[in-house]
């Protein structure tokens, strides 16, 4: 091993420690729009009501999510179609969730098709228009996460027409008045264009910042440290707007939960100002693409079910509820 694998492998084992050994902090309140004053939110997804199901099934009923994490493309003229599914899903649980909706502005797998320009021209406003109505219209809080995951390589999108396309549709939302909606800015930290400064729209406009953690690595990558961090300083709540464990899965039991829902679960309790996160329950090789991610579906492993069982337990996370129980909790109170 090169010496600078070894000083790799020391920083992040020193990273690791630190999150286990450090008591849980005072947990602050910003005030931000469906902020819970002490809770964190559990979410699972993605998409599919069964793969949820499923998940559900797998856990006591005092634990089920209550956050279900979905999709939308802003260029689809059958936007409004698609958001009124996603809510028709939440309707099928027997208890309120609340959506948590992945807003894209590019094509999937064509980066060179993003369009966040365009958005923020204008020439997408009856588009927006349609999107704000029909979220003013649910009968639930929302969670949005404009332009997610906006430097991944992935997506194309370029710093300054994503901060102007996400404030155009902050200042439509507001304007509206769809209080009900907020906003979360989700950045991606196994991206090559970790630099998410740049792509900041503002405090003003931001209600939540968000992260997407796959590879166990990405826990203590220091661009995750450090964006930990100035969430901290710019008084954002965090959401972890996607998760699942990438290329490990659950069917190694033990050193499946050490190699990643340890350290997952230690990094949502070291950073009290976490307050939501969104596990994504599928059998990841039923898809070509992402074949070798391996099964995350919690219950497929006794031992990942058990100790995965016992740690959503911490005492500050939320579970799915009725409607008054939950939107009380989101009201700061």
């Amino acid at each position: 091993m090169s010496q600078r694998l070894t000083l790799t492998a020391l920083l992040t084992f020193a990273v690791v420690v630190t999150l286990y050994a450090q008591p849980t902090a005072r947990v602050p309140y910003y005030g931000a729009r469906l902020e819970p004053r002490q809770a964190v939110l559990h979410g699972a997804g993605q998409a599919e009501v069964v793969a949820v199901a499923e998940y559900t099934k797998s856990l006591s009923a005092a634990t089920r999510p209550i956050l279900f994490m979905d999709y939308a493309g802003l260029n689809s003229p059958k936007i409004g179609n698609q958001l009124r599914s996603i809510l028709t899903k939440c309707r099928q649980f027997s208890w309120f969730v609340i959506p948590q909706i992945g807003l894209s502005m590019t094509t999937d797998g064509q980066p060179d098709k993003h369009y966040e320009g365009e958005v923020a021209a204008g020439r997408y406003d009856a588009l927006i228009d349609t999107l704000v109505q029909t979220l003013k219209r649910y009968d639930r809080p929302i969670y949005l996460r404009i332009g997610y995951e906006f430097n991944g390589h992935w997506n194309g999108y370029q710093p300054a027409t994503y901060q102007q396309a996400f404030r155009h549709i902050y200042d439509r939302l507001r304007a509206a008045n769809a209080n009900n909606v907020a906003t979360v800015w989700c950045y991606g930290p196994d991206s090559e264009t970790d630099t998410y400064a740049a792509f900041y729209p503002g405090d003003d406009v931001v209600d939540w910042w968000g992260i997407d953690l796959f590879k166990p690595a990405s826990f203590t990558y220091p661009s995750t440290i450090q964006f930990l961090a100035d969430a901290r300083q710019h008084r954002k709540p965090v959401m972890i707007g996607e998760s699942t464990p990438k290329f490990v899965g659950v069917s190694n039991g033990k050193r499946s939960w050490e190699t990643w829902f340890r350290p997952y679960f230690a990094l949502v309790q070291a950073n009290p100002h976490i307050k939501a996160f969104c596990y994504i329950n599928w059998n990841w090789a039923r898809f070509d693409y992402w074949k070798d991610w391996g099964d995350a579906r919690v219950g497929q492993n006794a031992y990942i079910n058990q100790h995965y069982q016992r740690a959503i337990r911490y005492k500050r996370i939320a579970h799915g509820a009725d409607r008054q129980t939950t939107e009380a909790l989101l009201s700061g109170k």
